[in-house]
């Protein structure tokens, strides 16, 4: 800011007009001055967010502009552009614990910002500090007066107070048990804990400088500095009762001179680390498992050639396994702590500015001089260095280096033309050049959808069996025809299991067919790999029935998208309000609605009337948009991970149409229902729908598919659904290599026969590995003005219904139509001579109006689709065939603009 002596003189006039010409020159040259770049990368690795913070001086003071853009890291998708203005300079950009809001703070405030609906949710003046708690709901304020209040983030109102601090309790931060029934407050002088079920309740004081909860919860560690001697000490949660005890006299009588930050716990608390020096000399790591209170490593640098640094903390914990040495000499050494691996040389040598990965395998550092802003678009070099002792570099030329993400598998950075771009450093670690793969510089927008009136017809060769009654196999009748039905399969290694009804036409279900008795009902399972061999495996059958099977936690989805319309969501509210009443008293459930975005109805509960009460039977009201499949579903893998006692946790999610609006990617739900054993079961309606896709995502998550057509049949498929997997029989056997397999199971007897076909893969799921590839053949190439594609639609003879066969050639052109934004085309529909050509025509319009209704249906606009019918007019082929007239009942799809 410039400041202006004023003299009494004549010439007063003429400097005030300098004055003016001055500071209208200032304010321009401030909108030009170089912003202060902030980032963040959410805890699992997901999204990116980068703030560019501009500092402007308006209306006498300082004025930061800010432009957050968040990414989404796996498909590169530009999320959220969120533009807005503080008083007070950026200070730092993260993520909430849940990795649903992003939090700005600024000298002046904390900025709450809903990232995916783009809208600032709420935003704190006058606090000094703020946490959001884990589950997401919670916000943690201090207020003016080291006031604690908890907000809530569905009404932003104060709903609980901390209590029981005093006015000279200075908080440095919070650590929130696993469970999150606890908290403790971090202060210049120890610790706070609070219970947090109920009314919070102040439970004591713990005296240390560091603490962990271990034991999910249970119990608590600290580090503890009295009489010159750090001492760990454990405690139960609940009484604060201290459980053990011992210092660091158990490894040496001599710490380091700063051996209170010397000491530290490891990343889950069950270790600890002593840095001491051994007769003055040399320093030495000593590392203890606190349980046994025994050492576990010791590490003495005069081992190497190179000095530890002699700073507080000489060390870093990578992982609760793993430590980094910090030496003389810009080196370094990794050590693990449960294995016999040799300690790896690291090197960290740079010449100016360098930042790492959390995990210390990478570097990334400038070479010619420390880089400022703007300096780094004058073809300075970003270097990105593998720390491990290797010759191998990697440079990128105008490149301004931003973050590493946190999961460690990416850097981010800005380019010349200030687009952002990623660079996998899996690539580089395997010794490959890893280009730069830009994020979109267009604004993701979810689809929108219209309301598909009337249900779909289904195939002639449909059957679906609900299961009705169940009988116990010996009471199956001479006439009965017992069928297998397949459910679901799951498989670990070279273990596989087939999971199988029993039922017969009337939806019957016959158990007890495991036992002895009965075995020679199950007669054989003949085994297929990709080269064609067939082998007869041996199997083992096992029984569950809906009185053994355990507890269960259930998320039920509803598709509330606009194709859906308001008379078909009443309906499936009506029939998740039947299954909640039928449900099992000890199942929990939630339950969850969603279109472009996810709402939470009801949260977990096993009482019917609780779930009934929450939940709000209102049709669309609020809902209506696209269909976020995928992300709706990932929402339910992750509410189930955080319940805990229950071993048995699966997803029913019900859709009638595909993916459009969706920002995760199938690879991502697919593995992380995986890694946290949540089953996946999807119900599709309708004809739109795309049924391979939602098949494969149950398979590889050990969950079934179930299809339906009418709307009647809503009041019984999520309670069939619910039933079939509880009772069921599992055929097991072993595989050999890993790989694509097919399998026959055959079941016989008197008047008895029957088999099921099923084809599985136990590859792994791999991040990079597509789940379905949907665009295939010519619908591969880029759109080309006036190109023909044909869409090998068929059609039931005389009316617009469209064959079973024929709704793959539909999702492509679903498909391409998502993926090229910016084309238009024209359907075009064609007869052969069979009837007359005014039913012809009028015919062909039809049909092309029926495929531009699905389309529409999944959130393409309508202005992108033109039709036109042609009837029998433009033959490709001879109408004097059976053969020719087939090829001319066709669909044309033609690009006419981009």
């Amino acid at each position: 800011m410039q400041i202006f002596i004023w003299e009494k003189t004549r010439l007063v006039g003429f400097l005030l007009l300098l004055l003016i010409i001055n500071s209208t020159g200032f304010a321009q040259r401030s909108k030009l001055s170089p912003p202060e770049i902030f980032t963040g990368s959410s805890t699992d690795g997901k999204f990116f967010a980068v703030n560019h913070s501009e500092k402007r001086y308006q209306a006498g003071d300082f004025v930061y502009y800010n432009t957050i853009r968040v990414y989404h890291v796996k498909s590169r998708k530009f999320l959220s552009l969120l533009r807005f203005k503080a008083s007070g300079k950026t200070q730092s950009l993260s993520f909430s614990p849940d990795n649903k809001l992003l939090v700005l703070k600024s000298e002046k405030a904390f900025y709450l910002f809903d990232y995916r609906k783009m809208k600032l949710e709420k935003k704190f003046e006058n606090i000094s500090r703020l946490f959001v708690m884990e589950n997401g709901r919670d916000v943690l304020v201090i207020e003016p007066g080291k006031i604690l209040n908890f907000y809530d983030r569905l009404s932003w109102k104060s709903n609980r107070k901390l209590m029981g601090h005093t006015h000279k309790d200075s908080f440095i931060g919070f650590i929130e048990s696993p469970d999150g029934n606890y908290l403790m407050g971090k202060t210049s002088k120890g610790f706070i804990l609070w219970n947090l079920r109920g009314k919070p309740e102040m439970l004591g004081r713990i005296p240390g400088f560091d603490a962990k909860f271990i034991k999910n919860g249970k119990e608590i560690v600290t580090l503890d500095y009295q009489n010159r001697l750090v001492f760990v000490k454990q405690y139960e949660t609940v009484s604060l009762n201290k459980k053990t005890e011992f210092n660091c006299n158990t490894y040496k009588s001599y710490l380091y001179y700063d051996y209170k930050t010397g000491s530290s716990l490891s990343p889950d608390g069950e270790l600890v680390a002593f840095l001491a020096k051994k007769l003055g000399e040399s320093l030495s790591i000593g590392v203890f498992n606190i349980d046994s209170q025994k050492l576990v490593f010791e590490l003495d640098s005069s081992q190497f050639t190179t000095e530890l640094l002699e700073i507080n903390q000489p060390y870093q914990w990578v992982s609760n396994e793993e430590l980094v040495l910090l030496q003389e000499g810009d080196e370094g050494t990794r050590i693990s702590l449960n294995s016999n691996m040799d300690p790896k040389p690291l090197s960290f040598k740079h010449k100016f500015f360098a930042s790492y990965a959390n995990d210390y395998t990478f570097q990334a550092a400038y070479v010619n001089k420390k880089v400022g802003f703007d300096q780094w678009k004058n073809g300075y070099n970003l270097i990105l260095k593998e720390t491990k002792k290797s010759t191998r570099t990697f440079s990128y030329s105008d490149a301004m280096f931003l973050s590493f993400s946190a999961d460690d598998q990416f850097v981010f950075i800005e380019q010349q033309d200030t687009t952002h771009a990623l660079i996998k450093l899996n690539d580089l670690a395997n010794g490959k050049f890893s280009r730069p793969l830009k994020f979109s510089r267009t604004l993701f927008r979810p689809g929108r959808e219209t309301a598909i009136v009337d249900d779909a017809q289904a195939p002639a060769d449909y059957d679906y069996t609900y299961l009705e009654n169940y009988k116990h196999i010996k009471d199956l009748p001479q006439n009965a025809k017992l069928k297998v039905h397949y459910l679901s399969r799951e498989n670990e290694g070279k273990k596989v299991g087939i999971k199988v009804h029993l039922m017969d036409e009337e939806g019957n279900y016959y158990y007890g067919a495991s036992a002895e008795d009965w075995e020679k009902i199950w007669c054989n399972l003949k085994l297929k790999n990709n080269k064609g061999k067939s082998i007869e495996k041996t199997f083992e059958v096992e029984e569950i029935t809906s009185e053994e099977h355990p507890a269960q936690a259930i998320v039920i989805v509803m598709d509330h998208s606009g194709s859906m319309g308001n008379e078909r969501s009443i309906i499936v509210q009506d029939a998740v309000d039947k299954f909640i009443e039928n449900k099992r008293e000890v199942d929990m459930v939630a339950l969850v609605k969603y279109d472009s975005h996810v709402g939470i109805e009801a949260g977990f509960s096993v009482d019917k009337d609780t779930l009934i009460e929450q939940f709000n039977k209102n049709g669309l009201s609020g809902y209506g948009g696209g269909t976020a499949l995928i992300d709706v579903t990932y929402e339910g893998v992750e509410m189930l991970d955080k319940l805990e006692g229950y071993e048995e946790k699966s997803i029913i999610v019900f859709t009638d149409g595909n993916e459009n609006s969706s920002v995760l990617t199938p690879n991502e739900l697919v593995i992380e229902a995986r890694e946290k054993g949540v089953k996946i079961h999807n119900i599709g309606f309708g004809d739109v729908v795309d049924e391979r896709y939602l098949k494969k995502i149950s398979a590889l998550t050990g969950g079934g598919y179930f299809q339906i057509y009418d709307r009647l049949d809503f009041m019984r498929i999520f309670d069939d659904v619910y039933k079939k997997n509880q009772s069921y029989y599992t055929v097991n056997f072993e595989v050999g290599k890993r790989g694509v397999y097919s399998t026959t199971l055959k079941i016989c007897g008197d008047n008895i026969s029957d088999s099921i076909n099923i084809t599985f893969s136990n590859m792994p799921v791999l991040e990079d590995d597509p789940v379905e590839e949907i665009e295939e053949d010519e619908f591969k190439r880029k759109p080309k003005k006036g190109e023909v594609k044909l869409l090998n639609v068929k059609f039931e003879f005389a009316n617009t219904n469209i064959l079973d066969e024929s709704k793959m050639e539909v999702r492509k052109a679903i498909a391409y139509m998502h993926r090229y934004q910016n084309i238009t085309v024209e359907l075009r529909g064609h007869t052969d001579n069979i009837g007359s050509p005014q039913d012809n025509l009028m015919l062909s319009t039809q049909r092309a109006n029926r495929i531009k209704e699905i389309l529409i249906s999944t959130g393409i606009k309508p202005e992108r689709i033109l039709i036109a019918g042609f009837g029998e007019d433009n033959p490709i082929a001879s109408n004097e065939t059976e053969e020719g007239r087939a090829l001319n009942r066709r669909t044309e799809f033609v690009v006419v603009s981009q």
